[in-house]
């Protein structure tokens, strides 16, 4: 009786042995599923980032064409936008001056006062010595960067940038309430000297993504 006792024990043993590898076997081959493929192209959803702050889609562009004064740039459509041919502009300069959609709006409700609602101004005239290009200084100057650089100017010089290939200088113009713009000298074809003004924005770091577009966009016609 006790050498049966002895064989049933080891058989019994083994048997287990075998039943414990055969589970140990479908566990890895369950758990060999998840592991991807460094070949394959799957993407488990929790590896899919979620953005708190979904990017924008840029709002559609519209082509200012202007022959006349030899210039255009793109804005955005939704902006309003006023022009005036040369002989309507006056003594000001303005050419064409644009604004959100809501300025009206903003100059009702006294968020916004009137001499702030335009966000973009061209303005043209034929010498840097006119008292509106000067923004109100009378200084004889022989050059626009002579002005700009003349420590009694309205407008001062705080940089250089390209616009369509050419330098053009980075001003502020006015003292209390100065606004960014640019400026640059006409061409033999179109001489004069350029403007363009953000009113809405106190210094270079406050342009929008829409203002730079513009600046990016501007192009001098060769006709």
């Amino acid at each position: 009786m006790k050498n049966k006792a002895n064989t049933i024990f080891p058989g019994a043993i083994i048997l287990l042995v075998a039943i414990f590898s055969v589970v140990a076997f479908f566990i890895d081959q369950g758990s060999s599923r998840n592991i991807l493929n460094p070949n394959e192209d799957v993407v488990s959803s929790e590896d899919v980032p979620i953005s708190n702050n979904p990017v924008s889609e840029s709002p559609e562009y519209r082509l200012y064409h202007n022959e006349e004064i030899r210039l255009e740039f793109e804005y955005p459509e939704n902006w309003l936008i006023e022009s005036h041919n040369l002989d309507e502009r006056g003594l000001y300069g303005d050419i064409v001056s644009l604004s959100t959609s809501n300025t009206k709006e903003l100059v009702a409700r006294e968020e916004l006062i009137p001499s702030y609602a335009e966000n973009f101004v061209v303005s043209w005239w034929s010498s840097i010595n006119n008292d509106y290009a000067q923004g109100g200084s009378v200084l004889e100057s022989a050059t626009l960067n002579e002005y700009i650089s003349s420590l009694s100017a309205m407008k001062k010089k705080i940089g250089e940038i390209n616009v369509d290939g050419r330098i053009a200088y980075e001003v502020l113009s006015g003292g209390f309430g100065q606004n960014y713009a640019i400026m640059l000298g006409g061409t033999r074809e179109s001489p004069g000297v350029w403007e363009f003004a953000f009113p809405r924005t106190w210094d270079k770091e406050q342009l929008t993504d829409e203002d730079r577009r513009i600046i990016s966009t501007i192009r001098f016609i060769e006709l």
